[in-house]
């Protein structure tokens, strides 16, 4: 989980490659919006880390598709 201002975002990957997104606010989690398009794939995850998620006044995903590109959704609130 990542610092999202007030509060945290966790990303994990969900069943049939797409994403799961949840904002914390108030001690509490809630389902938030995911990125569109391809989700991310097994690719690259042998050898290095094949996404990543950062927050703060912005919060940015970026991952690796199935079909080798690569991805970045940016939201703010």
């Amino acid at each position: 989980m990542r610092s999202y201002r007030s509060g945290a975002i966790v990303a994990w990957e969900a069943p049939r490659n797409r994403w799961g997104i949840a904002l914390q606010r108030g001690g509490r989690f809630a389902a938030a919006p995911v990125p569109a398009g391809p989700g991310p794939s097994k690719m690259g995850e042998d050898f290095v880390r094949n996404r990543d998620l950062t927050a703060g006044r912005y919060a940015a995903l970026a991952w690796t598709a199935a079909d080798a590109t690569v991805r970045v959704s940016i939201g703010a609130l």
